[in-house]
């Protein structure tokens, strides 16, 4: 299993953003409920190899903590949290990405008060900008190190 290691760097300070991603094959084994989550949400089932993003850092008090609307799920059996993305994520590739992005607009909803995705959407059509470069032109917000590692057996 990969980890995915993301540091968000703000005038108020730094975050350390840790998860797991967790790889699937075509429809089998998801933390996440199929119908419920990506079905409902995203119109599709994921099919072929997909990733789930398990928030390991910060830990669930920080999460709950934030009045904002954080874009997490709880697994089916509500012990894990996960990146809300609901749509397939089919490699580990996209799966930095996405995390990263997450990382980004969590950072942004708590400290500037702006819902997660209205932070995204002030990306402008035509806007050559990235959401790292937009979200750091912005608000002051950046990325400082992205690692991937294998887990420790």
């Amino acid at each position: 299993m990969k980890i995915i290691m993301v540091g968000i760097e703000s005038a108020k300070g730094k975050y350390e953003f840790v998860a797991k991603a967790h790889k699937f094959g075509p429809a089998s084994g998801f933390n996440l409920d199929p119908e419920k989550f990506y079905l409902e949400f995203g119109g599709a089932i994921p099919d072929g190899e997909h990733f789930e993003l398990e928030v390991i850092e910060p830990g669930e008090g920080f999460l709950n903590f934030h009045d904002r609307k954080l874009r997490i799920v709880s697994s089916a059996n509500q012990r894990q949290s996960f990146v809300w993305y609901p749509y397939t994520i089919p490699s580990i590739e996209h799966a930095t990405v996405v995390f990263r992005d997450w990382c980004l607009g969590t950072v942004t909803s708590i400290e500037k008060g702006i819902d997660f995705e209205d932070a995204f959407s002030q990306k402008r059509d035509g806007d050559d900008l990235s959401i790292c470069q937009t979200i750091g032109e912005r608000y002051g917000i950046k990325v400082y190190h992205e690692i991937v590692v294998e887990e420790a057996a």
